[in-house]
């Protein structure tokens, strides 16, 4: 598989895109988390731009159960998740 290399710019003009999709969808998250690695740092931006709080995704199980938004860079099996 061919890498693509994103710019900064990239990156906050698809956080703008995930932010505009997740503010309307028809159940809006409580809490938005990232997986570790990829996920944290556009996680963080999103949950900055929604002004959602972010959670540890350590702490997600413990939480009365809410809506979620979980972050990545990548979307593959879905294993990640799983575990």
């Amino acid at each position: 598989m061919e890498k693509v290399y994103l710019t900064w710019d990239d990156i906050n003009n698809l956080v703008d895109k995930l932010a505009n999709e997740a503010s309307q969808a028809p159940v809006p998250p409580h809490y938005i988390t990232g997986l570790p690695r990829g996920g944290l740092i556009p996680a963080v931006m999103l949950s900055h731009k929604l002004n959602i709080p972010f959670v540890n995704i350590n702490l997600i199980r413990a939480l009365p159960a809410v809506d979620v938004l979980v972050v990545d860079d990548i979307a593959d099996s879905g294993e990640t998740l799983l575990q």
